[in-house]
């Protein structure tokens, strides 16, 4: 058996403009996951908080779920010297109509914040190395985990995970510890517990919007 992620990435290498968490805190605030499940997937989806599903015991409950506010998100913008919003782009692969569909929307919903979107689709391989090479400033992702054991969820964010700069590069000496530490943690209360730290540290920080 398997479970799916699905997520925005952000390339927060330092000349990115997401380098800026308060910035990716705005879009988390001004996307609304039920109108993109409502677009895309009817009853079959329920909003993410967090990498690993609700029905697993390492899931997250205290991580931020960034509920829809408007207001935090404009207030953020300000903070990070940017009151009338600025231009940014959204890659997503042509092929998959549900991921184009869904950035499209999100593209209407940080419009009401002022962020300009372009919506950018590539055919496959052109996606994974544009994604890859930091040149998209968001991008549309899908990842899946094996049960019962979700460490592939929260591996791409160590700082030498060989995963982590194709989704936008991460570093938090924190996280890394913790990540460290659920490989070397036998007990499994014990391990759910440190991927429920990591899962809400990352989630401050927006290191991927989970949709």
């Amino acid at each position: 058996e398997r479970f799916e992620d699905h997520r925005i990435c952000f390339d927060k290498r330092p000349d990115s403009i997401f380098s800026d968490v308060r910035l990716r805190q705005a879009v988390a605030y001004a996307i609304d996951q039920h109108e993109l499940i409502a677009l895309t997937r009817g009853e079959m989806a329920v909003p993410a908080r967090g990498r690993v599903p609700s029905f697993h015991p390492a899931y997250a409950e205290g991580a931020n779920a960034y509920e829809v506010d408007l207001d935090k998100a404009r207030e953020l913008l300000v903070e990070a010297g940017y009151p009338d919003g600025f231009s940014t782009e959204i890659f997503a692969p042509a092929g998959y109509r549900e991921r184009v569909q869904e950035v499209q929307q999100i593209q209407r919903q940080l419009a009401q914040i002022g962020i300009d979107v372009e919506v950018v689709t590539l055919e496959w391989g052109t996606y994974l190395d544009v994604t890859a090479e930091g040149e998209a400033p968001m991008f549309r992702e899908r990842w899946s985990a094996g049960v019962p054991e979700p460490i592939s969820f929260i591996e791409s964010w160590h700082s030498e995970s060989s995963w982590n700069p194709i989704f936008g590069t991460y570093h938090n000496e924190e996280v890394d510890r913790l990540i460290e530490e659920i490989m070397r943690t036998v007990d499994s209360q014990e391990r759910w517990a440190l991927y429920q730290e990591v899962q809400e540290i990352a989630m401050d920080e927006v290191v991927s919007y989970p949709l």
